[in-house]
């Protein structure tokens, strides 16, 4: 399977062939119900430090989904790539960041996720999105990550 785009032009490129298709959007493994709406994109610049004192920073580009109702069709890829090349055009920044998607399934608390993969079969275009998780950034870079070790505690 090819490399799954973590940007919004990798997105639009990809999708941009199946634009007569209807686009489907599951988080982990759960449909997200036809019906569903982008409620915004986001241009974000990220700066944090970790526990372990270290500086990071970085773009992202944000897609609010606004759970759907199940009622009537999915949305047609050709108007999912229509919002996104106006907002492109609009907010040239969004070209700039990793690719995370904002959802509420049931309309619960915001979640974020990745895209994990795009599918085209019978016709239809599938996202497959995967929620992130919490980490500590010096445990998963294989650090220390306990509070009693010197990256956790107080200074």
């Amino acid at each position: 399977m090819p490399t799954c785009p973590n940007s919004l032009t990798g997105l639009a490129a990809a999708l941009a062939p199946h634009s007569d298709k209807p686009l489907e959007i599951s988080l982990d493994a759960q449909p997200v119900p036809a019906g569903y709406h982008v409620t915004e994109l986001k241009a974000a610049s990220i700066r944090s430090i970790d526990c372990s004192g270290r500086q990071s920073a970085w773009d992202e580009t944000q897609i609010q989904l606004l759970d759907g109702s199940g009622e009537g069709d999915f949305m047609a890829t050709a108007k999912f790539l229509a919002i996104v090349d106006r907002s492109r055009t609009t907010l040239p920044a969004l070209d700039h960041g990793t690719l995370v998607f904002e959802t509420s399934p049931g309309r619960g608390p915001l979640q974020r996720a990745t895209l994990d993969a795009i599918t085209f079969e019978g016709g239809t275009v599938r996202l497959a999105l995967t929620a992130e998780t919490t980490a500590c950034k010096p445990a998963r870079q294989g650090g220390c990550c306990t509070p009693a070790t010197a990256c956790c505690s107080a200074a």
